[in-house]
């Protein structure tokens, strides 16, 4: 029996250009388009290209070179702020995921009901 064929071995890469060309960055080995931030399963060409032909090009086809090159960096700003309030939530939840068990195992500890928040409050006060 043959053995089926993987296209993410073929070891393909993400080239530079098709920022330009397609508005595609890599993101986590996989390219995402900057535009509608839509993922594709491989670095292949044709992909890309069908991708921005179909969604985006009425838009962005009367673009030249210079302006492709400011919307890409202007994308990928708006990417990165993204990415950097999901960090700083995470950072947040996991204090109060903290806070949480810290105040379950005292309600816990002193078996009464946690309705009766009085004795947390006299503890830590």
């Amino acid at each position: 029996m043959a053995k089926k064929r993987k296209v993410d071995a073929e070891g393909r890469q993400f080239q530079e250009r098709w920022e330009i060309e397609y508005f595609f960055t890599e993101y986590k080995k996989r390219p995402v388009c900057l535009i509608c931030n839509e993922t594709k399963a491989v670095f292949k060409e044709y992909n890309l290209r069908r991708h921005f032909e179909t969604a985006h090009q009425q838009q962005y086809a009367t673009m030249d070179r210079e302006q492709r090159l400011q919307k890409v960096t202007e994308l990928k700003k708006g990417i990165q702020l993204q990415q950097n309030m999901f960090h700083r939530a995470k950072s947040l939840t996991d204090g109060a995921v903290k806070a949480s068990f810290i105040i379950a195992e005292e309600i816990a500890k002193s078996g009464k009901s946690f309705a009766e928040g009085d004795f947390l409050k006299k503890r830590y006060a």
